[in-house]
């Protein structure tokens, strides 16, 4: 079931980052070993004898294009957030702009996690569907927050005044 660890993987290393902290967004190719390692079976062999159905595969591939998107949106919101002293009413629009279109895009993905889930829960013996039900459910919730957590990052990453410049030595 590897495909349910993928989502959080993403919301950890986007979340990971202290909003006091202005770190520069990642390069897309970081987002690959993440993905990989949330893949690759560090459980029990019975997860590594388990087929990947063509279903979970694609649903993979497209979770570590959302971890791509999800940088390039945190970027996006990061700069956007800053030009919120030069002009807070037009920032505001822009990160509505970004937060709503992004939502979108969230949701649609969570659609497409549940669509994936409930194939699998079927396949499941009843001892594990519940565990399943609880993981789709709280990783769901995660995802679901997930823009709006991004916005208060860029938003109280652009409140903190510049980091001091070091003084020239002498």
């Amino acid at each position: 079931m590897s495909f349910l660890s993928l989502p959080l993987f993403l919301l950890i290393g986007v979340l990971s980052s202290s909003p006091q902290t202005e770190a520069p967004a990642s390069p897309p190719a970081e987002v690959a070993p993440a993905t990989e390692a949330a893949t690759a079976p560090n459980a029990g062999p019975e997860e590594v004898a388990a087929p990947v159905s063509p279903e979970e595969a694609a649903f993979n591939e497209r979770s570590a294009a959302l971890g791509q998107r999800v940088l390039a949106v945190d970027a996006q919101m990061k700069d956007t957030a800053r030009l919120t002293a030069l002009n807070p009413d037009a920032a505001k629009a822009e990160l509505d702009a970004i937060q709503t279109g992004f939502q979108a895009e969230i949701d649609a993905f969570i659609q497409d996690f549940f669509n994936l889930a409930a194939q699998k829960f079927a396949t499941l013996p009843e001892a594990e569907q519940q565990t399943l039900r609880t993981n789709v459910e709280n990783t769901a919730g995660q995802l679901a927050t997930l823009p709006q957590a991004m916005r208060d990052r860029a938003e109280a990453a652009a409140l903190l005044p510049p980091p001091p410049e070091a003084a020239p030595s002498h």
